[in-house]
């Protein structure tokens, strides 16, 4: 996706740096080249890393889609 057309708060669907499988959540900050993404949902293959990073994960802009 398009920086400018990121919104916080809002709810996306993504490939977060460091896990497996995609995941869903809503973006809390934005930075220059990525987004800090609110973990809401993610597959269990990714369930313990997502707890060690306490649900909250980067993903770069290009990595996100809107979530249906």
């Amino acid at each position: 996706m398009d920086k400018n057309s990121v919104e916080v708060g809002k709810k996306y669907i993504c490939q977060a740096i460091g896990v497996s499988e995609e995941l869903s959540g809503k973006v809390t900050h934005k930075l220059e080249n990525c987004v800090i993404v609110s973990v809401d949902n993610c597959a269990s293959c990714d369930e313990e890393v997502i707890s060690e990073k306490v649900k909250m994960v980067v993903a770069k802009y290009i990595d996100l889609r809107e979530f249906a």
